[in-house]
């Protein structure tokens, strides 16, 4: 789907704004991205309950990428295979599109619209699934409030410009690198310095878990995340930036079971 605004970013905010540009399908010009929306009200969902036949213990929450919305996760099968592979787990696909990364406020809509709520309601698990730019502000608010999150996956994520992916590869990936800049604002920076010093504490570690097509513009991002990541959280396919990749890709990480283990299998 695709939604056209003008939009004038602040020096502030540019970061997210050139990531929406960036991977956007529909749009190459930050004059062509998808609309802002308001983002003082509550974020939207759309809701997925019951995938077992009582309430599961575990949530499951979809952050799409720019120009789509929460509707694309059960448009192309994503809701299904949950069901397929018997994971005991509600669905919350959420509309986070460009005005909330442009004003920054994505992980605070997010913390105190969704999750804080499902935990309210008694949902013992979060793990969040974020494609795109959608893994981007999933891995900044993981980074950010490891506390709220139970695991991450990633699909073909956008993680920062190429020159900061680069510093990060040449480093021998995140486990090894440490921030040239560490006053920056940057948030993309601030999700690699949380991926490199995971690796350096003794504290519980969210799991992340990674899936690429090989062909996908965002494939230098994926293989430089799983540099630091076990084989056993890393998947590459064939393909490209399309919704048809992922779909594939998803089912062969559903498949793996890693879910199943943290939420549960429905009998």
């Amino acid at each position: 789907m695709t939604r056209s605004r003008l939009l004038r970013p602040s020096s502030r905010h540019l970061a997210w704004v050139l990531a929406a540009a960036t991977i956007s399908l529909a749009c190459v010009q930050l004059a062509c991205l998808p609309p802002s929306g308001p983002t003082t009200t509550p974020i939207e969902t759309v809701r997925h309950d019951a995938l077992g036949p009582d309430r599961a213990r575990c949530m499951v929450l979809m952050m799409p990428g720019a120009g789509d919305g929460p509707e694309d996760y059960a448009e192309h099968g994503f809701i299904e295979q949950l069901r397929r592979s018997r994971v005991a787990a509600d669905v919350i696909a959420i509309d986070a599109h460009s005005g909330y990364y442009r004003e920054e406020s994505v992980v605070e809509r997010v913390l105190t619209d969704v999750i804080r709520v499902e935990r309210q309601r008694g949902y013992e698990k979060v793990w969040i699934v974020g494609i795109s730019l959608g893994g981007g502000g999933t891995m900044h608010l993981t980074a950010t409030h490891p506390d709220e999150v139970d695991g991450v996956v990633l699909l073909a994520p956008y993680l920062g410009s190429p020159r900061l992916v680069r510093s990060v590869r040449a480093a021998g990936g995140a486990h090894q690198w440490s921030d040239d800049s560490p006053e920056s604002a940057d948030p993309f920076r601030a999700i690699w310095t949380w991926l490199a010093h995971r690796h350096r504490s003794d504290a519980s570690v969210v799991p992340v878990h990674v899936a690429w097509g090989n062909a996908d513009r965002m494939a230098p991002v994926a293989e430089t995340l799983a540099l630091s990541l076990p084989e056993s959280q890393t998947l590459q396919g064939g393909g490209g930036h399309k919704w048809v990749v992922w779909r594939d890709l998803w089912r062969g990480l559903t498949e793996r079971g890693f879910l199943q283990r943290s939420c549960g299998v429905v009998d």
